[in-house]
């Protein structure tokens, strides 16, 4: 059993699965963002440890012990269903399910495309990153990770101007409360009016 981990309006899927069915290879697609709301998970365990994993989803019962590989391509964030309505309790069903699929996919004992989501997460760390590689001899730019405008500024100057901006995580941000995606861009010195907006979270700016 194959199981893929992405959200059901991912095209790269829609791309691979018919060649899944070609060789009659049985896979699930599951979108987590369907659990808890439309989707239930049993996990039983006896004195000994394990003793059942079965994911309900899409009319089927999959016994999670028959994975033997999983895809995790672009899997959605776990949603509350919508009876629950207040954002706070929104909120914390969708941590408190996202913490017990964390757990979940550590005990599927498979091979993982590209990597389990804990390890691939940790791929996104730039702080760590820089850190590591450093210490093991590469060269890295000047940067300075900071939520201090004043930093920024003193930053910017040190480098004459030539400063790249990236974000912390994921490569999108908020501009006038709408979702913008936000890729590693020159700073332009017509920016430095707003360098004050920088004290509300940390950013990251190389040389």
């Amino acid at each position: 059993m194959i199981l893929i981990l992405s959200r059901t309006d991912d095209p790269h899927v829609r791309l691979v699965t018919p060649h899944l069915e070609a060789l009659n290879a049985e896979y699930l697609w599951f979108d987590p963002a369907d659990f808890p709301a439309r989707a239930q998970i049993l996990v039983g365990y006896e004195h000994l440890g394990l003793r059942s994993r079965v994911l309900r989803s899409g009319g089927r019962d999959i016994d999670l012990a028959t994975v033997t590989s999983v895809w995790t391509r672009r899997p959605g964030d776990p949603n509350a269903a919508s009876e629950v309505r207040e954002q706070r309790h929104r909120r914390w069903v969708r941590e408190e399910s996202q913490e017990f699929l964390t757990g979940l996919w550590e005990t599927l004992d498979c091979m993982w495309i590209p990597a389990q989501p804990a390890t691939s997460h940790a791929g996104y760390n730039k702080t760590s990153h820089l850190a590591l590689a450093a210490s093991l001899g590469f060269h890295v730019p000047r940067t300075l990770i900071t939520n201090n405008p004043e930093a920024f500024l003193e930053f910017y100057s040190e480098c004459r101007g030539r400063l790249i901006s990236k974000v912390m995580l994921f490569g999108w941000v908020y501009r006038d409360g709408e979702e913008h995606s936000s890729f590693t861009h020159v700073v332009q010195r017509r920016e430095l009016a707003g360098y004050q907006s920088v004290r509300y979270a940390p950013g990251i700016f190389q040389e």
